[in-house]
């Protein structure tokens, strides 16, 4: 995967993030990690909305977190200096 930027990311309250990046081939990529560690991208060449799906999976088998609470945020775009 060539240089990517981070275009989604949902914090959720388990301390964990979940991540969408959009690769220069213009396909997307998922991961989810703990909170402020870089992680590494788990699934590529998805549709967006198959990547954000995706990121979800990961954190569930990752962490257990099934379902997110009022607590967990919706995604969002992060700071242009928090992007990847």
């Amino acid at each position: 995967m060539g240089k990517a930027r981070v275009i989604w990311t949902a914090r959720h309250a388990n301390g964990w993030d979940t991540h969408v990046a959009e690769t220069i081939e213009g396909t997307f990529a998922a991961w989810a990690a703990p909170r402020g560690i870089a992680g590494m991208t788990e699934y590529v060449d998805l549709e967006e909305s198959d990547a954000r799906a995706a990121a979800l999976r990961s954190l569930e088998r990752r962490t257990g977190h099934s379902s997110c609470t009022p607590e967990c945020s919706s995604w969002e775009t992060p700071p242009a200096h928090a992007r990847r």
